[in-house]
């Protein structure tokens, strides 16, 4: 059954191929109000990238062309942008990889402006092959369309842009830009152990958000392997995520991230703590870090911790030790029996 999304761009072709360049484009102004709801609708997944979840997405493979006729020679802007949208729809539901390749083609072949450039490198889907061809957009004069290639790269399925994303990194970017954030992303997806070391400068980055994704991108690559890194941020001061350092060694050290996270939960400990910002679950760096080393409860080091909690027990939040109660029940049997002995020592 043909869905009416093809039939309806099929039937107004020719007005979006002509569509006045002076004229501000308005989907309500070509087509019926009936069919409105769901081109709003599919546009909108592609960009979230929800997917074809209505099963009435564009899948006519044979408008393709038309398609890219009006991104090469179109005469508006909007409606070029509109046909981008409609072209990622395509790759969407048919999965051709000729989408791609003819996207690339007309890129690379065709002496283009900057403004249909723009167009046809917001056209390229996501998970397509072959986007290390563009690596010459990511030294274009053109602020915007270096951007724009940097996004288009970063939707490839292979690693086969690796050496373009790193390239990228290596050049003085803006802390915490967009540009930085779809880069440092990139590479934790593309990136090997050659990466790290062009990751590696971000970790001491004056923006915190560029410290806390440049280790979880080191995270994404190295995962066990870093256990290194991570211990290493977590004690040096100029990484000020510390919470995420912790979290990193949670997630892929052994015993070797005890002393750094004890050193650490001490630190927390030894301050006032007026206000703590837990999350929604009651959980927080504190009890984050309890709940790494409670997987060692045999450990010296662990077992001493615990009676020094004992004495620091008024610094906990109300919160974290509902927290502790409900999800870290050895922990919280362990600090029990603690009290407990320090009772009847008292008494004695």
């Amino acid at each position: 059954m043909t869905r009416q999304l093809n039939t309806t761009i099929e039937n107004n072709l020719e007005i979006l191929k002509s569509y006045p360049k002076s004229k501000k484009f308005s989907e309500n102004k070509v087509f019926p109000k009936s069919i409105l709801p769901i081109i709003e609708k599919t546009c909108r997944n592609i960009v979230w990238g929800v997917g074809d979840t209505n099963n009435e997405m564009l899948d006519d493979i044979n408008l393709f062309s038309d398609l890219l006729y009006i991104l090469n020679n179109g005469k508006n802007d909007g409606v070029r942008y509109f046909v981008a949208n409609l072209v990622r729809q395509l790759f969407t539901t048919t999965n051709e990889k000729q989408i791609t390749n003819q996207l690339i083609n007309a890129l690379i072949e065709k002496d283009i402006n900057d403004i249909r450039v723009k167009a046809l490198l917001y056209a390229i889907p996501k998970n397509s092959e072959g986007l290390h061809r563009l690596g010459r957009f990511l030294n274009s004069d053109n602020r915007n369309i270096r951007s724009d290639a940097l996004d288009a790269i970063a939707k490839s399925k292979s690693d086969e842009v690796r050496p373009l994303i790193e390239k990228v990194l290596s050049r003085s970017l803006t802390s915490g830009s967009k540009d930085f954030l779809v880069a440092i992303i990139a590479i934790g997806k593309f990136g090997n152990d050659d990466s790290i070391n062009i990751i590696k400068p971000y970790l001491h980055d004056k923006n915190v958000d560029s410290q806390v994704f440049a280790l979880g991108a080191i995270a994404s690559i190295k995962k066990e392997k870093g256990s290194d890194i991570y211990i290493e941020a977590l004690l040096d001061k100029r990484f000020r995520s510390k919470h995420n350092a912790l979290l990193q060694i949670k997630e892929y050290c052994g015993k070797e991230g005890l002393e750094a996270v004890i050193k650490r939960l001490k630190v927390i400990l030894s301050g006032d703590r007026l206000s703590v910002a837990c999350q929604s679950d009651g959980r927080t760096e504190l009890t984050d870090g309890i709940d790494y080393i409670s997987s060692f409860n045999q450990e010296k080091q662990v077992i001493a911790f615990y009676k020094y909690i004992v004495k620091k027990l008024n610094k906990l939040s109300d919160n974290e030790l509902r927290y502790l109660k409900d999800n870290n029940t050895m922990f919280y049997k362990v600090i029990s029996q603690e009290i407990d002995t320090n009772a009847l020592d008292h008494q004695d």
